[in-house]
């Protein structure tokens, strides 16, 4: 698989950890509190893992930004 369709796809994975993170803490009251703890415990940690995946996989675009931006601040 190319690092586009990797980054499609860990992208797609985020916003959708990201929306079970938000409705398990908007339906906190109306949903078990063990259910509660586990979906909001490995969802957590699946967005975690899938945020790392995503620095890697864009890991060249903020080594060019940070560089830019330390230079810029360096001349000022």
């Amino acid at each position: 698989m190319k690092k586009a369709q990797w980054l499609w796809w860990v992208n797609v994975l985020l916003v959708a950890a990201f929306v079970i993170q938000l409705l398990t803490v908007v339906l906190r009251d109306a949903i078990p509190v063990r259910m509660f703890f586990m979906v909001h415990v490995w969802c957590g940690r699946t967005l975690l893992a899938l945020a790392v995946a995503h620095l890697i996989l864009n890991w060249n675009w903020v080594k060019t930004n940070v560089l830019k931006f330390l230079k810029g601040a360096q001349t000022n």
